[in-house]
């Protein structure tokens, strides 16, 4: 187009697919990889036209210093499928957010943030700006003053101890996992809601909630995007000798999201589940609700990303008795009744 330009690459447009053990075993050992192949055509081509086309490219930036996780590799390969360039952001060295940000990913710091870093994400949410955390549960987010700070002034609360979902329909104890409440109503979550047989949201069993406070400030709204169910509750650590002690019961909240009365927006997921990719590569949900996340930040009115072909697919084979049985069904049999019944019709009329 007259603003840019991209150049799609075969290895792009034809992708295979194989574990990290069947790569090591390859660079070890020289052993052939069985992977699978795909055509990832469309989706290359429908992504180029659309950066081609957009009015802005929308920027994210990553906050580093606090020892955050990197990106799951497959919720990356979709923030950049969809044309969002990414930046990593230190506000140690630059202390302010760059003009151009369309939202700022804190993901699983390791660390608290610093007094003047909480300031700082305070005032660019309360100008207009995105914000998303995700924590984790190895870490007790109750410690970190600042990061509690934050989460705090947007009227959401950290819970000590984990997750313990006691309703059927949300615990699945023969896998250790559990599937969370979905708001069916908010813009992020209702796809993940809508296609939930398909693209479920899975949490492994072990997680850190919050809760939303009673009372919020005027001009901050508040909203659940992922909850357990009413009988949930959290508990702490056995030593061995004393009681498990449970710490709160009734609702937790993974994901909420608070909305100032300029527009800008804090989102919470306190889990790391989301974009984590072993359990992104069978239950997408996860990524889902990222990827939603952010377009609605971006304001991006829709999502390029369309499903690879798989090229290794067996043909459909029957064998020789089917063959046979369906053969004779639909040749012979099939014709044979409608003859019979219009023999019939032809028949009656005659005799009326």
């Amino acid at each position: 187009s007259a603003t840019r330009d991209k150049v799609i690459k075969e290895s792009e447009i034809y992708t295979s697919d194989y574990t990290d053990e069947e790569l090591m075993y390859y660079q070890m050992m020289g052993y052939n990889v069985q992977n699978t192949s795909y055509f990832n055509g469309e989706q290359m081509l429908t992504s180029a036209l659309d950066y081609v086309t957009l009015d802005v490219i929308s920027a994210i930036y990553y906050t580093t210093g606090h020892g955050e996780a990197a990106m799951g590799q497959m919720i990356s390969n979709y923030l950049q499928t969809e044309n969002y360039t990414t930046y990593e952001l230190s506000l140690i060295t630059t202390p302010s957010i760059p003009q151009n940000a369309s939202v700022i990913i804190i993901n699983n710091p390791a660390t608290d943030i610093s007094g003047s870093e909480l300031q700082i994400f305070k005032d660019y949410i309360d100008n207009g700006g995105n914000l998303i955390l995700i924590s984790d549960d190895a870490y007790d987010f109750t410690q970190y003053d600042n990061l509690n700070s934050l989460t705090q002034y947007y009227a959401m609360n950290a819970l000590k101890g984990s997750v313990v979902e006691t309703d059927g329909e949300h615990y699945f104890p023969e896998g250790d996992f559990m599937l969370p409440v979905i708001n069916a109503e908010n813009e992020i979550t209702a796809p993940v809601y809508a296609n939930y047989n398909s693209t479920p949201l899975v949490f492994s069993g072990t997680q850190s909630a919050f809760t939303i406070s009673d009372e919020t400030r005027e001009g901050l709204s508040i909203t659940k995007l992922i909850t357990t169910s009413e009988s949930a509750y959290t508990q702490g650590v056995s030593n061995g000798v004393d009681q498990v002690p449970v710490y709160y019961e009734g609702e937790c909240v993974f994901g909420a999201i608070a909305t100032v009365e300029n527009g800008g927006n804090f989102v919470w997921y306190s889990s790391a589940d989301i974009t984590d990719d072993s359990i992104n590569s069978y239950y997408q949900g996860g990524v889902l609700v990222t990827l939603l996340s952010v377009q609605k930040f971006c304001n991006k009115d829709s999502s390029v990303s369309l499903a690879a072909k798989q090229l290794s697919i067996p043909p459909l084979t029957v064998d020789s008795n089917s063959a046979n049985f369906w053969g004779t069904v639909i040749i012979v049999l099939i014709p044979l009744t409608f003859i019979i019944i219009g023999l019939i019709v032809w028949g009656t009329r005659r005799r009326k």
